[in-house]
This record gives structure tokens, sequence and C-alpha cells, in this order.
């Protein structure tokens, strides 16, 4: 992996592509430069070839989609978060058997970043084991100045938990002391933090969790009821400022069991809350317990409306639904099939928008919609688009059909030499699906499709079905089928009696 030296103060580039031309290529890209932001991202290139081709990555972090074809394309390039505070490059090969073209990539570097949790401790007389937190993107350090605390590790890198030991005290006085958590090395512009330590004395009140390392309390994304048991010699009460979090018995006297609910996780993104355990006196400095709580992050869903699609051979507009609880986007490689918006984010909807076959050859589509997770977990839904063969002698006298309020009978001429059926197809969705009756249900070569058409009961939008004539011919194994696309308009007022 090819790196770049990190810089202090680098600026924020926003990704870009520049589009270059060359002489006559044999292939050429839309684009052959992109500058990602250090959480990546998903950029989309046209690939313009006679030829079939190849995509080949220079390194893991970044993906394509295709990775190969044959003629001109679109290709998603997927390029990962960095997980470290260093600028990266690397580059994606597009060759064809007669040139090859290269796609630069600039990965932006993590900026440094140095937090911990809690910011400051409170410990009982008889001591504890306390888990300091670190988020980073650097090697840090954390020091105390007090021989009755210590620390394990004292050297890290990147997101960490040290283990703070604090001695039983053994005089009555409250002591104070600090953990200083900074950079490891001199050459990260970063400020130290300072975390305040106050041990109660021996005549005290003591708030302790059983056992010692329990105070980090992991939830699954379904939530549930959790418990901790709590030790004390004095009245105290738990507090959380998080909503999905409830206290059963926040006030207690002495050791007790305290009970509280996590809330199911609605986010594909994990989070993380504090109950403060706290003696209730009027000492200056009471007491303190802090449990932290961490909830996993829900498993990504996508759902469709509708999986399925069977088509004929005329050009085809739709919509579907989309159920989701994360960001989402769609993979689809058929030029002939476009699918608006092709991403988004929760609840949506998409519109499907089929060409015209005009092969005498069947063809089908299966897009896959996906889900992104948390650390990468992803989820799928399938849309199965089958769209019929064109044949030159089966035709019909209207494609599409329009009715009046009032309804009536209707007719279009159907011209083939071959037998024939009748059905009706409904991708409206309507709750009234018997609107349309037919008359006719077969023929044999070319004759005359019957309908009619029921006026409408009440205030309604307009919906539509299709006629469908399908050849009968028990030796074709793909039969073909034309539409007849029918719409109904509703009444634009409704009189009460």
């Amino acid at each position: 992996m090819k790196r770049l030296l990190p810089v202090f103060f680098i600026t924020l580039l926003f990704a870009a592509c520049n589009n270059q031309t060359a002489t006559t290529p044999s292939l050429s890209l839309d684009c052959t430069t992109i500058t990602a932001p250090a959480k990546g991202g998903e950029y989309s290139i046209n690939v313009t070839t006679d030829n079939s081709w190849t995509a080949t990555p220079g390194n893991s972090w970044v993906s394509v989609s295709p990775a190969y074809g044959n003629g001109s394309a679109v290709v998603m390039v997927k390029i990962s978060a960095n997980k470290e505070a260093v600028v990266d490059v690397s580059s994606v090969v597009f060759a064809d058997a007669g040139s090859s073209t290269t796609l630069e990539i600039t990965r932006e570097a993590l900026s440094y970043m140095l937090e911990v949790s809690p910011t400051q401790i409170t410990c009982p007389k008889d001591g504890s084991v306390v888990p300091l937190l670190i988020s980073s993107t650097i090697k840090w350090q954390v020091e105390s100045n007090v021989s009755w605390m210590s620390v394990n590790p004292g050297v890290g890198k990147n997101n960490g938990k040290v283990d703070v030991t604090i001695s039983p005290a053994t005089i009555s006085e409250v002591t104070e002391a600090k953990l200083t958590v900074s950079p490891f090395g001199s050459d990260k512009d970063v400020e130290p933090i300072v975390i305040p330590v106050l041990r109660y004395g021996t005549d005290a009140a003591t708030l302790s969790v059983e056992p010692a390392n329990s105070q980090i309390i992991e939830c699954d994304a379904e939530g549930g009821d959790y418990t901790a048991n709590i030790n004390s010699n004095a009245a105290w009460k738990a507090e959380t400022e998080a909503e999905w979090i409830s206290i059963k018995n926040a006030e207690n006297t002495g050791s007790a069991v305290l009970s509280f609910t996590v809330e199911p996780n609605p986010s594909v993104v994990s989070d993380a809350a504090v109950i403060i355990i706290r003696e209730q006196s009027a000492n200056k400095n009471p007491a303190e317990l802090f449990l932290y709580v961490t909830r996993k992050a829900a498993v990504p869903v996508i759902v469709l409306s509708q999986n399925v699609f069977n088509i004929g051979k005329q050009s085809f507009v739709q919509y579907i639904d989309i159920e989701s609880n994360a960001d989402w986007y769609v993979r689809n490689d058929q030029s002939w099939l476009r699918l608006v918006p092709d991403k988004g984010c929760g609840n949506g909807y998409v519109w499907i928008s089929v060409e015209k076959n005009e092969t005498n050859v069947p063809r089908r589509a299966e897009p896959m919609f996906v889900a992104t997770g948390e650390d990468g977990v992803t989820r799928g839904a399938v849309l199965v688009i089958n769209q019929e063969r064109t044949d030159p002698s089966f035709a019909l006298s209207a494609e599409n059909i329009t009715t009046p309020v009032n309804g009536g009978d209707f007719s279009f001429s159907v011209f083939t030499t071959s037998a024939w059926n009748v059905s009706v197809e409904d991708y409206s969705q309507s709750r009234e699906s018997n609107w349309l009756r037919l008359k006719t249900k077969s023929g044999n070569g070319s004759g005359v499709v019957e309908f009619s058409v029921l006026p409408p009961q009440g205030t309604s939008h307009d919906v539509s079905v299709y006629v469908v004539v399908t050849e009968d011919n028990p030796k074709t194994s793909s039969p073909v089928s034309v539409r007849c696309k029918v719409v109904r308009k509703g009444n634009s007022h409704v009189t009460k009696v």
C-alpha cells in the first residue's frame, strides 16, 4: 500500500472527478481522478469502449462492480473508510484489447483525535478498578501522578480501554489525584487531557458494583431487561439522560439490585449511555458510581413491496415501495432498465422504467437493493423483471385506452396468425380490482377483444390494468404476449343524499 506522510494542517478536499479527453481512444473514462474523504464513499464511473474490458483495483480498500464487461458500462467504485491519520493513494486500471486508462484515487487521512470517558473519576474508600475508554486515531499514553493509582496498559493506539486501579483509602480525609492522557511522542498536535480523580476517606460512603469488572454492560440491539448488583453503606439514587433506558428502582438504601430496561435499537448505528449512581447525603462531594451501557446496532433491513414483474415487450413504468432502517443503494447492470432514485435512506420508493424489447429474445434483470449498516454489515433484496420477446406478426390496434367516468363497452383488434388467450394483469395496487370485465377470452388468428368498464363507486385517483393477449401455442417454450393498458378515471365529485 502506498502511503503519504501525514500533515498536521491538511486541507479538507471534496471528492471530485476531473474529466480528461484523449485522442480517439479505444477505451475512455468520464473521469480519471477521485479524491475521497476519510469516511470513503461510492462513485459512478462511465466506461466507454467497443471491446471487452477489465477493471483492476490497486488496493484492498478499493473495490469495483462490475469488474469486467463488454462494451460501454457504468462501474461503481467503492472506497472504504480510512482508519488511520494517513493519506492513502491507489488506482483502478481499466484495460481492453487496445489500450488502458488509470483512475487515480486519493483517500484523505483520518483527523487527529483524542477523547476519553469518563472525564472525572470518583472512588469509594475501598478502592476500585475503573475502565477508562479512549477514542483516538493516534498513539497515546496514560500517566498517574500518585502512587495509590495505577493504569494498565499505559500506552496504546487508536481506540482502547485502560484499567485504572485505585487502592483502598488508609486515612479519613478525601484525597485527590489526576490522570493525564496525552499523545505518545512529540509529533502529534493534540492537547493532553487531564482527568481529576477523587477518593473518599475511610469514613465516607461507599458505592461499588459486583463483580468489580461489570461496570460496562453490553446490550443486544433487541434490548431487554438488565440488572447490576450495587454494594453500598448509604442511600443512593440512579439516574441517566438516555431516553432508551428506563430505570425501574432508581432509589435504594444500602446494597441492592438495580434493574433497568433497554429499548430496542431502531438504528444501524450502535450507541452508548451512562447510568450515574450517586450517594444521597448532604456531603459536599457525594460518592458516585458510573455504569457504562452500550447498545449494539440493529441489523440493516430492506423490503420491497413487490419482488417480481412479468411484463410484455412494451415499455413499462411502475414504482415500488422501499422499507428500510438504513442507507441503501441499487445495483443494476442492465442498460435497458432504469431505477430512479438508485439510492436513499430509510423508507422510500423507486420508479422502474423498462425500455421496449425490440429483439426476438426474452430478457431478464435482477437488480439488487442493498442496505448497509455498521462495520460493513449489509442486507439485500432482489427485484426480478422478466420481459417477453417481440414477435413482429403479433400486434394490437391500440396499446393505451382511457375510459370516461361513466365506463362503457370497449374493444381493440388483434393481428396475428396464431391462437391466443386473453387475461388481465393489475399493477395498480388498487383496492377495487374487478372494475374491468372481459367479454372475449380467446381467439384464433386476427380478431377483436371486447371488454366492459364499470363506473367508479366514488371519488378516486386514476387506476389502470393491462389486458394481456398471449400466444396459445403448446410447441413454443416462450409464448409472446402483447398488452393494452386501460386507464379508468375516477369521479371528480361525490354527492351524498
